[in-house]
């Protein structure tokens, strides 16, 4: 709290006419949430919940719709997706009867051609996280929820009409970093960043895959929760990286953090740098900052989350939830020219402080009335399993360093079973499937796992040891909730709703105690 608040403090000092400003949102032409893919002189590409990708023209502030093309099934969320720089690919994620796979599209004049078969970029058991191009090569990074990073890439020869493909995996997903939130290609095509759910940025260098670099960042976090987006500068000297109310640089050569303070009360969560590198932009949950010189330029309020960024020259497109679009324009004067208005006016104020305070005042009269209220919504933390995921037909229920549970639900919702893989037992029977009818929360110990419905508890075993007389124990708990479990060579600890009981028990079921 009290960071937070040096940091509303400190923005507060620069909300200035030249500073800050208000943003007029357009709606989008899609309904509900919708991400910006691609913005090009006056025309944006976007896609919705809606399964489509959508072009539009801006005329001034409005925003005209030319066309749309069905590119993914319709769904409540919506479609990673990325266009490559050059406008003549477009990478799609779907989900599958076999497993998540990653398609790319030939675009002709921005639109998908329907006469050519899509290529398969890759197939994956848990959703895809995050599609993005390089900066200038048809090179495509994917991130998935199940730890796993490829990196697809087109090749074309002089001898060949038509181009074809290479992949190389960089990371299995078989470690201890969980799932992979975002990652991006370094400019030069040397290196590679991802962050993790663990809170770990990594460095990996391309193609070899060898780690460079590694720190921790940021809090753990739940695969497919929430928005972070790293950048690499236009040049691949520094990185942005957000995920706190300041904006992080860090150095190519990975020496000293630069932080850009001042921009956000809200932690980060998006970066994007101009095409020329001079203008970089963040995104927190109320607002968009630009920075250029390692200054802060312009703070732009907005009353919907911004999700999304797309430059084309000095302009920036920015998709918010609840179907808005905004274009910001990023021309601004050199820094030293800047900040000469601000210091004649910190001079006067010396004079007459309470000048500056009474018109500020007056001002926020002046707009209360015509200012819309902002709604908030309360955050509401759902529950999950340490190492879980919470989305999608094939999900991951427990990952740590034993090994993992994932949940594969079958496209007609009736049969439901649970793949088990052990990472350190060497028992052919260690990776196995067990039925998982109402399953929905599961642990996993060294050589044995917890497999929960709301009211019933089964744990199994990875093998039969010395004392144990059965490979399976069950345990009911009639009119109660179970909403976490964790599991260990010597105990089950089960909590339960609505009396807020912590149970334990040995792996057999026999009481321990209750707390």
């Amino acid at each position: 709290e009290k960071i937070n608040a040096l940091e509303g403090a400190a923005m507060e000092d620069v909300k200035t006419d030249s500073v800050f400003a208000q943003v007029n949102l357009t709606a989008a032409p899609h309904a509900k949430n919708c991400e910006v893919l691609r913005l090009s002189e006056e025309k944006l590409w976007t896609c919705g919940v809606d399964g489509r990708m959508a072009c539009s023209s801006f005329e001034g502030e409005t925003l005209g719709r030319n066309w749309a093309q069905r590119i993914s099934k319709l769904s409540t969320e919506t479609p990673t997706a990325a266009i490559s720089s050059d406008g003549r690919l477009l990478a799609v994620a779907e989900d599958t009867d076999a497993g998540f796979t990653v398609w790319v599209h030939q675009l002709e004049k921005g639109r998908m051609n329907t006469s050519q078969m899509p290529r398969t970029a890759g197939r994956f058991t848990l959703p895809i996280s995050h599609l993005s191009w390089h900066a200038t090569l048809p090179y495509l990074c994917i991130s998935t929820d199940d730890g796993k990073l490829d990196v697809w890439w087109e090749t074309k020869s002089e001898t060949e009409s038509k181009g074809t493909a290479s992949r190389r995996q960089l990371l299995r997903g078989e470690t201890h970093l969980g799932g992979v939130r975002c990652a991006t290609i370094d400019p030069q095509l040397e290196l590679l960043a991802a962050a993790f759910t663990c809170g770990q940025l990594v460095v990996l260098t391309f193609p070899e895959g060898a780690e460079k670099h590694r720190s921790n960042l940021w809090p753990k976090a739940v695969s497919g929760s929430d928005h972070l987006r790293l950048a690499w500068q236009p040049n691949g000297q520094r990185l942005a990286l957000p995920g706190s109310p300041s904006v992080r640089l860090l150095p190519r050569n990975f020496g000293e953090v630069v932080e850009l303070k001042g921009g956000h009360r809200y932690s980060t969560t998006m970066a994007a740098w101009s095409p020329s590198g001079d203008v970089l932009a963040s995104a927190s949950f109320e607002a968009v900052a630009l920075w250029s010189d390692d200054c802060l330029r312009r703070i732009f309020e907005f009353k919907a989350q911004p999700t999304s960024f797309a430059w084309s020259g000095n302009f920036l497109a920015v998709g918010a939830e609840g179907g808005h679009i905004a274009r910001l324009s990023a021309t601004m004067e050199s820094c030293n020219e800047a900040e000469k208005p601000q210091e004649e006016e910190e001079s006067g104020s010396a004079d007459a402080p309470v000048d500056h305070q009474q018109a500020e005042s007056q001002e926020v009269a002046k707009d209360e009335p015509q200012e819309e209220p902002r709604i908030f919504k309360a955050a509401v933390q759902g529950k999950f399993q340490p190492g879980g995921t919470r989305r999608g037909r094939r999900r991951l229920l427990a990952w740590n360093e034993h090994g993992c549970l994932k949940l594969v639900i079958s496209s007609s919702n009736k049969q439901r079973l649970v793949e088990v893989k052990y990472f350190k037992c060497q028992d052919p029977t260690s990776g196995r499937e067990l039925k998982a009818d109402g399953v929905e929360i599961g642990a996993l110990g060294p050589g044995l796992c917890a497999l929960a419905s709301p009211e019933h508890v089964v744990v199994h075993l990875a093998s039969l040891g010395t004392f144990w007389t059965q490979s399976s124990f069950e345990h009911h708990l009639p009119g109660e909730h179970i909403e976490a479990v964790a599991i260990s060579r010597s105990f089950v600890a089960i909590f339960v709703a609505p009396f807020r009981l912590l149970r334990l028990f040995t792996p057999s079921f026999i009481p321990l105690g209750v707390l």
